[in-house]
């Protein structure tokens, strides 16, 4: 079979081994880590992670189910492509992680509980290093490692002061994710209750479809009178002007509205989480958020309300990497912001730097 990247794979059944390159004569053994391969088969597929990276097991970007040779290509390592794979994400990595913690902090545990149960057997039925030794010359030995037993009990009270520290963390964690989507929830009533009313009181636009109202027919109007009437104005001022005519005519709901998904972003940013978490955190809120949503944050962050603060976090969590350009008022107004607000420089999020 030959890949998308150029390589060839041998097959085997039930499996098929994806290399880089590699000939391999036997196919991959079930629970061995592969590091050069991903390694696929019909149930269940094999998961393979590679070398050491900055000192950390991470998992591989995606997982190969086999197919039979017909099928074409199973995946490409080349160009980054799943079309029969499924990306893995930072909470498979995270397992992983954890994992091997886990069985480090076992292996440990089950060799003390074992060191211990030996001495005991040791001394009770005088086995090695007691053999032949009397009880006043046990009890000179035991007086030998008394030191040993102090720092026995030094590391268990710092087992016990690490274990209360993780707690505290989890629960942390657990706190402020609870809050992110608490307050995804109130965002989400907060949009319900958004309404466009004609003069006689009834109702023009609800909810969500709010939003393509207050772009369509009101700013995109006002921009293009603006052009008209000021053809000497910067592009910049234009905006402002058409922005603020639209946000004076309907400040009762985009005000409450613009403060509530400031902060929502702004309490991910002052958390104290990993960067990596934080732009985890943003990418879910950002799910939340329609076209017509994205293009009036767009123009409030050039604004005079949003320049100041909300633009910054912006460009620092790429908020607006689904941001349909095709809607924007003018092609131009794409490089008032910098190209982080559209895509952050790497794909990877452990490897980006956090914002200043």
């Amino acid at each position: 079979m030959r890949l998308a990247g150029g390589c060839t794979t041998p097959q085997w059944a039930p499996g098929v081994a994806v290399t880089r390159r590699l000939a391999a004569t036997r196919p991959p053994q079930p629970g061995a880590i592969h590091s050069a391969a991903v390694v696929a088969a019909w149930a269940p597929p094999y998961i393979a992670l590679s070398r050491l990276q900055r000192g950390r097991f991470s998992p591989t970007r995606f997982i190969c189910r086999a197919t039979p040779a017909r099928a074409g290509p199973v995946c490409s390592a080349a160009d980054k492509r799943y079309p029969l794979g499924v990306k893995i994400h930072g909470n498979t990595m995270r397992k992983v992680k954890t994992s091997r913690h886990i069985a480090i902090a076992s292996s440990l545990f089950g060799a003390v509980i074992i060191a211990f149960a030996y001495y005991y057997m040791a001394v009770k039925y005088c086995l090695w290093p007691f053999v032949g030794m009397s009880s006043s010359g046990k009890g000179e030995f035991g007086d030998a490692f008394g030191a040993f037993t102090s720092l026995f009990s030094a590391l268990g009270f710092g087992g016990v002061l690490f274990t209360l520290w993780l707690q505290r963390r989890g629960a942390l964690s657990q706190s402020f994710e609870t809050t992110v989507f608490s307050l995804l929830n109130a965002h989400g009533n907060i949009i319900q209750d958004l309404d466009v009313q004609k003069l006689d009181g009834s109702i023009r636009r609800k909810g969500r479809d709010c939003f393509r109202y207050y772009f369509k027919r009101c700013l995109k109007k006002y921009y293009d009178e603006e052009v008209l009437t000021n053809p000497t104005v910067l592009e910049s001022e234009i905006i402002k002007l058409a922005f603020m005519r639209m946000y004076s005519e309907h400040r009762h709901n985009l005000g409450h509205y613009f403060r509530f998904i400031y902060n929502i972003f702004r309490y991910i940013h002052e958390s104290s989480i990993e960067y990596e978490e934080k732009l985890r955190y943003c990418r879910i809120v950002r799910s939340q958020l329609s076209d017509y949503e994205l293009l009036l944050l767009f123009y409030n962050g050039l604004n005079t309300y949003g320049n100041e603060k909300f633009k910054p976090l912006i460009e620092d969590y790429a908020i607006f990497n689904n941001l349909p350009l095709d809607l924007l008022l003018n092609a131009v107004h794409k490089s008032y912001y910098a190209s982080t607000a559209y895509e952050l420089p790497t794909s990877d999020a452990s490897q980006e730097t956090p914002p200043k």
